[in-house]
């Protein structure tokens, strides 16, 4: 695992994914940057698709950003 922590190394997506799994998280809660993010990701999972669809029209607006729905 230092290997890991230190950046020697780095765990290929399958691995990463199963980890998640394992820890019953999201994939990317893994790959989040900061503590808050990590949250955000957790607690977007939890959400219905209509939920996620009102969450993320909120977070934009407060952002005051425009992202086209078809977006990545």
């Amino acid at each position: 695992m230092n290997r890991y922590e230190t950046g020697a190394r780095v765990p290929n997506f399958a691995l990463v994914e199963a980890l998640a799994k394992v820890l019953n998280v999201p994939t990317p809660y893994l790959y989040a940057a900061d503590d808050s993010m990590a949250r955000m990701i957790v607690a977007f999972g939890m959400l219905s698709e209509d939920e996620k669809m009102a969450a993320l029209e909120f977070v934009e607006r407060a952002a005051r950003i425009s992202i086209p729905s078809d977006a990545p």
